[in-house]
């Protein structure tokens, strides 16, 4: 299991949509986003608009945007690996 901190998470994600948009995010990266902004309680809604694929590109980048200040900003909720989450599946840049 290889370790990837949330802010590289978010790096991730963010460069995947800049590459090739949000519709083509690989699904680890966004099942990884998801639970950690669950763990953070970050707006439910926002999360649902991000993974529907029925939304627009731009609604779903918007709620990227709203999911990634509120994860960073509640970042001291994320448990005693707060700096570190052990996210499995997702391939590390070389």
């Amino acid at each position: 299991m290889e370790a990837t901190s949330t802010r590289q998470l978010l790096d991730r994600f963010a460069d995947a949509i800049e590459a090739n948009g949000v519709a083509a995010v690989p699904s680890e990266l966004m099942i990884a986003l998801v639970e950690v902004a669950r763990s953070v309680d970050a707006s439910p809604v926002a999360v649902a608009v991000l993974v529907d694929p029925t939304e627009p590109d731009v609604v779903r980048e918007r709620a990227f945007c709203r999911v990634a200040i509120q994860v960073i900003g509640r970042s001291d909720r994320i448990d005693s690996h707060a700096d570190s989450l052990a996210i499995s599946g997702i391939p590390q840049p070389a």
